[in-house]
């Protein structure tokens, strides 16, 4: 029978002046655990704090002999993330900073510590939040910031994206094609993205959905295919048109300068029997006035 040695040494880092924190587990500093291959180990770290102290964080670590510690888990906001790829399916959480490692092989041998990051100050803060989405199928973490930091490292990888809004929403969507016919009622969708500041318009649907209260002009192009085939096309908002366009030999265009409300929704469709050089036909729009401060 295989026998593993894990050896624990329990470290514990606190803000400065805090000593009321203290690890009440049975687990010493430099204890040792036997297992066999193939066993599971629970290692349960436990601690007492006083009325006013939070922990924060906490974050695991693993030497296996050579000076050469790496953190292999962490709680960062009341989640659990794996930090380390090699053991990840194997590692889980025991409150309050255990944790269980399953299957043990040789190469889990090593020694294992856990710091916890305490605020004990119980002064009013005021603190960024930060909106975080894990996708459990790529492994990502995905981070939306608004002037605030983010600082995580290890495993999984995390995606940041910063959004600088510029208090401006514009659109620029052609379609995708040559010689496309428009049957009578039909909703045109231009699918082709040149710019798309603000994400109003959705090139899946065609529709440009009102992001806030404000004045906006809109732009429609209209251009014939080569046999000269006629094309008709207007914009409407759930009923009413405010723009028509109409060609039979050349690209022609209509403007609209019109005050709409958050949540209105404008499209293009054609009144009738349409037949579009769709790669030449457009449809455009941009915030004039917006009613923001």
């Amino acid at each position: 029978m295989r026998l593993t040695l894990l050896t624990t040494i329990v470290l514990s880092f606190f803000c400065q002046g805090v000593n009321s924190f203290e690890w009440i587990s049975d687990l010493q500093d430099g204890a040792g655990v036997y297992a066999c291959v193939d066993d599971t180990v629970t290692m349960s770290w436990r601690y007492a704090v006083q009325e006013g102290e939070v922990v924060d964080d906490v974050k695991w670590y693993f030497d296996p002999g050579n000076n050469n510690r790496t953190a292999i888990a962490a709680i960062v906001e009341n989640r659990f993330f794996h930090l380390s790829s090699s053991n990840s399916k194997r590692l889980h959480h025991v409150p309050e900073a255990g944790l269980t490692l399953t299957s043990v092989t040789g190469r889990d041998n090593g020694q294992y510590s856990v710091a916890a990051l305490v605020d004990h100050s119980k002064a009013l803060k005021a603190q960024q939040e930060r909106l975080t989405v894990h996708d459990n199928k790529t492994g990502q973490l995905h981070v939306q910031l608004s002037c605030g930091d983010y600082i995580f490292t290890g495993h999984p990888p995390v995606s940041v994206e910063w959004t600088l809004w510029s208090k401006k929403v514009m659109f620029d969507a052609s379609g995708s094609g040559n010689n496309v016919y428009i049957s009578s009622g039909q909703r045109v969708v231009f699918d082709q993205m040149r710019r798309n500041e603000g994400d109003a318009y959705n090139p899946a649907t065609g529709v440009f959905t009102v992001p806030f209260n404000g004045t906006y002009f809109f732009v429609l192009t209209a251009a014939t295919t080569q046999h000269y085939s006629p094309a008709s096309l207007y914009l409407t908002d759930n009923g009413s048109t405010f723009c028509h366009v109409q060609t039979q030999t050349v690209a022609v265009s209509c403007v609209a300068t019109v005050y709409r409300a958050k949540g209105q929704q404008v499209w293009v469709s054609s009144p009738g029997t349409s037949h579009l050089n769709f790669r030449f036909s457009s449809f455009v729009g941009f915030s004039l006035h917006l009613d923001i401060p």
